[in-house]
């Protein structure tokens, strides 16, 4: 490791964070993690690579193995970014999104890739829901089960179905959406941004809540 690396962090219970390269570092960084500390592990190679899109909002982290990234080069076009760490160049794909689905002994039993980044997910009995800043997705998963039993309809496992929506565009209720999953045409789904974006989601068997930055509550 560098010399001018830091290799030593001292964390306090508060969340109040401070890495420094010796025991008599006087230039030590100080971080605020806002969260209790239970715990702290230091790992020493690793590093992270940030991505921002043009209005400086932070979408997503890359932790990338190694001692230090000395180049990053994005694939123009697609979802592939080529780095030089140590004396090694490798890539990295950042595809899709994906969902899982787990049993109560914690086994995957069904899985879907969406095209959304989620900041909210919710589930019912049959189906999963899962929401970004401007759209939505309604997936009816499969698992082991033969039936799955509701006020509107029986489902099967072996109909697995998934939905997009866009927010403004959205359907009136519970009935509609199950509407929309027995459609297998495939019409093109909007994804420009909303000017009220979603910010959380909740879910019962019967209903499905959206709310909006402005408070504004979907039922």
């Amino acid at each position: 490791m560098q010399a001018f690396c830091p290799n030593l962090a001292i964390v306090f219970e508060n969340g109040r964070a401070q890495v420094m390269r010796n025991e008599s570092d006087t230039i030590g960084i100080t971080m605020d993690l806002y969260l209790p500390i239970l715990e702290t592990v230091y790992e020493k190679k690793v590093n992270f690579v940030q991505f921002y899109n043009p209005f400086g909002e932070h979408l997503r982290t890359l932790k990338v193995p190694g001692y230090s990234i000395s180049c990053c080069v994005w694939g123009r076009g697609s979802l592939r970014v080529a780095l030089a760490v140590d004396s090694f160049v490798g890539d990295e794909s950042l595809g899709k999104y994906g969902l899982i689905l787990y049993n109560t002994l914690g086994t995957p039993v069904d899985g879907k890739y969406i095209n959304i980044e989620p900041i909210g997910v919710a589930m019912n009995s049959y189906q999963v829901f899962a929401a970004s800043k401007n759209n939505f997705v309604v997936w009816h998963y499969k698992t082991p089960k033969v039936h799955y039993r509701n006020s509107f309809k029986i489902f099967t496992a072996g109909t697995a179905r998934c939905k997009m929506f866009h927010i403004d565009d959205n359907p009136s209720g519970a009935v509609e959406i199950i509407q929309e999953l027995d459609n297998t045409s495939k019409l093109p789904v909007s994804m420009h941004d909303t000017i009220d974006p979603v910010c959380c989601l909740t879910a019962t068997d019967k209903c499905l809540i959206i709310e909006w930055e402005s408070g504004l509550i979907q039922y």
